[in-house]
């Protein structure tokens, strides 16, 4: 993949772009299973164009998708979808070995699922904080699908609470406590909250960080948009992270005529 770096503490390969030399914000970008930080760069390219000063950060998921599909049906999946290069598309985690029977077997699958990725995202943010003189009130973090499954893990594992999350058609799988509570904004689309289990798990979810883990969270149906981006998703994004960063001042509501690209993760 073209322009991609990779960090040595975390092992993440990763994409910047953005404010690269003197940076006075940090969004990170996190794309959901079966993409990678190529398709998700025009949406962080988008972010760059419309937040001054900032760099963005887009890392690539650990795991080929095709190591998240057991192996007999490997080939029928990529014999129904030809046009996926199940390598180059990634997940951030492999598929768990314990089979939850309980709430403690489910903590302990959380655990050994998301543990690996928060650990990586949070070494890479690290790092990049630390290389610019950054502190975590100038981050924040973006992501979409299981990018916002793994955004909100690994924003509350942090030391301190970054500046915002913003959880994309993303859910959370439940924790212990919080050691940060973030300033937290979850995106949905109105077409994915038409489905009973879906709608279920968003607000359980939102419910659950809000109710139990404590964190200040905000909650928005898009209009007539399924699993996806479209330009009400970005402009909430982008308005929730330039209030939060101190910037709303310096950053365009909208950017003009510009329609986002949209995130579709392809389904094996």
């Amino acid at each position: 993949m073209s322009g991609m770096s990779k960090d040595s503490a975390s092992g993440l390969e990763f994409i910047a772009t953005g404010e690269t030399v003197n940076p006075k914000h940090i969004l990170v970008v996190l794309h959901g299973t079966g993409d990678n930080c190529e398709g998700i760069k025009p949406v962080g390219d988008m972010f760059a164009k419309m937040l001054p000063d900032t760099l963005v950060l887009i890392p690539n998921g650990m795991v080929p998708l095709s190591a998240i599909i057991p192996p007999e049906q490997l080939e029928a999946a990529k014999a129904q979808n030809p046009g996926i290069d199940f390598e180059a598309a990634r997940n951030w985690a492999a598929p768990s070995k314990i089979v939850p029977t309980d709430e403690d077997s489910m903590a302990r699958m959380v655990d050994e699922v998301m543990t690996p990725p928060v650990t990586a995202v949070n070494a890479l943010i690290d790092g990049q904080l630390q290389k610019y003189g950054l502190k975590d009130d100038n981050l924040v973090v973006y992501g979409f699908s299981a990018g916002g499954m793994l955004a909100l893990h690994s924003v509350i594992a942090r030391g301190e609470p970054c500046a915002a999350v913003v959880s994309h058609s993303g859910h959370f799988l439940g924790a212990d406590y919080a050691p940060s509570k973030p300033k937290t904004l979850m995106i949905f689309g109105d077409q994915e909250l038409a489905h009973p289990q879906i709608s279920t798990l968003f607000n359980g979810s939102a419910d659950y960080l809000h109710d139990v883990m404590g964190l200040p969270v905000e909650v928005h149906v898009c209009k007539d948009l399924a699993h996806g981006l479209n330009r009400e998703a970005f402009d909430t994004a982008l308005g929730f992270f330039a209030k939060s960063l101190g910037i709303a001042d310096e950053t365009p509501k909208a950017a003009p005529n510009a329609t986002p690209p949209a995130p579709q993760p392809p389904q094996p």
